[in-house]
């Protein structure tokens, strides 16, 4: 019998203690919660990439990049670091809209005259007529993207080797 009361005073005793343990503050250079690096990162990055989307959403300017860049991401920062700088060059260019096309050249006063298109004649010569309206450049654009007159999304989507292809083969930029 005596050793029965030992035992239930052993397990009072410790939880008494575990009692006070889970009141006092927890101190020390350590992290207390088994929590791995890296799924702190991939939570960090998470929210990193929900409030640039969110920023990028509700900027009110920047028309002609938000038509031909959705947002960052690994696949399109990958595929950018494997080109030269005139090449990335470019195609940062094209996407945000800074170019030597005559409608922004003309804005900048870099081009006195007109604005109208160099290959058709029609329209003003901006970077959504060149990669998405131009007719002359309709069956280059199909090569490149596989349709002759794509959408803006379809654009953004783009493989931007396609677009620095088909860019090259227009001499637009040179």
């Amino acid at each position: 019998m005596g050793a029965r009361i030992q035992r239930i005073l052993g397990i009072e005793k410790a939880n008494s203690l575990a009692i006070l343990a889970a009141l006092q503050t927890l101190f020390g250079p350590e992290l207390f919660a088994a929590v791995p690096a890296t799924a702190v990162k991939r939570e960090l990055n998470s929210w990193v990439q929900k409030e640039h989307r969110k920023k990028w959403s509700c900027t009110p300017a920047l028309r002609q990049s938000k038509l031909f860049i959705r947002w960052p991401d690994k696949k399109t920062i990958t595929e950018l670091i494997g080109l030269s700088r005139n090449s990335v060059r470019r195609i940062v260019a094209l996407r945000t809209g800074h170019n030597l096309l005559r409608r922004h050249a003309k804005l900048m006063g870099i081009v006195k005259g007109n604005d109208i298109c160099r290959k058709c004649g029609e329209e003003q010569e901006t970077t959504e007529h060149i990669l998405c309206e131009c007719p002359a450049l309709a069956s280059l654009r199909h090569t490149f993207f596989g349709t002759g007159f794509p959408t803006t999304e379809e654009i953004m989507s783009s493989n931007n080797k396609a677009l620095l292809f088909f860019i090259n083969k227009t001499g637009l930029l040179d």
